[in-house]
């Protein structure tokens, strides 16, 4: 017999059986039904956990501090940051020079943190645009503010916005005083704490307002050129001047890696240089451990349903080599093989098994869907606790639709093997004789 004669006969058996054999394929559709789903919710939490890192910030971005160890101190300076850049898988790396001033704009001021950064590094960071654009390495007294900064603006001699001696920084729903991006700023380190000296005006100007959430780590700050916070910083006495040479010490470094599967070494080498560093994805990471374990116990589960399913299967079959003797016994008089004896009971039970995982893949969509739209979108609200509004509750990736119907047909062979063993062992002889 040929492959299409072994699979038409097997065919027509199962559909001389079909109430034993709806019965069967009923139990691998629940199994498969329950293992894609167990292991579709995993994915799905997942899922959800890398959307909460992704709000937070870049995870192909490292963040960087000066190294402690004992009573040494690993400080972050031009010759350190040469050799963070260096460092195999880095796509840029800036460093963040800190200082406080002061911003006038007409009768109103503000005393606000300047965060001087490499401008060609800006557009690696994640930073969002409200109005106006990044800053480009030609600007030098141009500001890049951040979304909170506008609405602190206030007159000097006014109280508002100060709650028990305390200034009130919730004021992003408040309408700002000031257009920084029409008025005439000014920018000085004069505090007002120091009458001795006399502190130079710079005249700036506002390229842009940050956007994105309304509190990210750039909204109570002010972006400028690294460069010239540095000479600034240089020309007010801001900084440390040792030997008679201004050398800046940076507070942190950004590392942008070229992929995420970079950031694990990048982290390595700067942790070899005595530094301390800090990643979204190194915390993801670690919580993805979590959810690969949750996703063993959940397809264990799954698991236990198909394999009573599997149990199914080989019953079915052995219950049908009693039922099928004598004609096992006339197929062996007439010249078939051994071979396509058991051919034909391994493609029966393979069809159980892959057509069960078929439809059971269909109940699995199904059950995904709801999920998805009546738990997580009208029965929740929009979204289970501690999961992003877009987030899904239960994902089914193509390779798990694969797995699940290489698995269903897999389970369906090794659960046909004995009863085709038996069949194949069986004497022609006894078999005709069965009644």
């Amino acid at each position: 017999m040929n492959s299409l004669d072994i699979l038409a006969m097997g065919v027509r058996n199962l559909w001389r059986r079909k109430v034993r054999s709806l019965l069967t394929v009923l139990g691998v559709i629940i199994g498969t039904a329950a293992i894609v789903v167990m292991i579709s919710l995993s994915v799905g939490i997942e899922d959800a956990l890398i959307k909460q890192f992704e709000n937070m910030g870049d995870l192909s971005v490292i963040e960087v501090w000066p190294g402690y160890s004992g009573n040494s101190r690993t400080v972050i300076d031009n010759e350190m940051m040469d050799k963070i850049s260096e460092i195999p898988g880095v796509e840029i790396a800036t460093p963040l020079y800190d200082s406080y001033a002061k911003i006038i704009a007409d009768r109103y001021e503000v005393t606000t943190s300047i965060m001087g950064i490499k401008p060609e590094a800006l557009p690696y960071l994640g930073i969002e645009i409200a109005e106006g654009r990044l800053l480009t390495e030609d600007d030098d007294l141009h500001m890049l503010f951040g979304g909170q900064v506008p609405q602190r603006f206030q007159r000097p001699s006014s109280t508002s916005g100060m709650r028990g001696g305390y200034y009130d920084y919730n004021q992003q729903n408040s309408e700002p005083l000031v257009d920084v991006m029409e008025v005439n700023l000014k920018l000085t380190y004069d505090m007002g704490w120091d009458n001795s000296r006399q502190y130079e005006q710079y005249r700036a100007e506002a390229v842009g307002i940050i956007g994105g959430e309304a509190y990210n780590r750039y909204s109570y700050s002010i972006i400028m050129p690294l460069d010239t916070v540095v000479r600034l910083a240089q020309e007010n006495g801001s900084d440390n001047n040792r030997s008679g040479r201004f050398e800046p010490e940076y507070n942190q470094v950004m590392v942008k890696a070229a992929s995420l599967d970079d950031v694990a070494s990048i982290t390595e080498g700067i942790q070899a240089l005595g530094l301390q560093s800090y990643s979204l994805n190194e915390i993801l990471e670690e919580a993805k451990k979590s959810t690969e374990l949750i996703r063993i116990i959940l397809g264990g589960i799954g698991a236990i349903s198909m394999l009573v399913a599997a149990l199914g299967i080989t019953n079915t079959m052995v219950m049908s080599i009693y039922e099928r003797t004598r004609e096992i016994g006339v197929m062996k008089v007439l010249g078939a093989k051994l071979a396509d004896i058991g051919k034909l009971f391994l493609v029966e039970s393979a069809l159980i098994g892959l057509f069960g995982g078929i439809v059971g893949l269909g109940a699995s969509f199904g059950i995904s869907y709801i999920l998805n739209n009546v738990i997580m979108g009208g029965g929740m609200g929009g979204g289970m606790i501690g999961m992003p509004v877009q987030a899904k509750m239960s994902i089914i990736p193509p390779w798990l639709v694969i797995l699940a119907l290489a698995f269903t047909s897999g389970i369906g062979l090794i659960s046909g093997l004995y009863p085709a063993i038996r069949a194949m062992r069986l004497s022609a002889l006894d078999a005709i004789r069965t009644e």
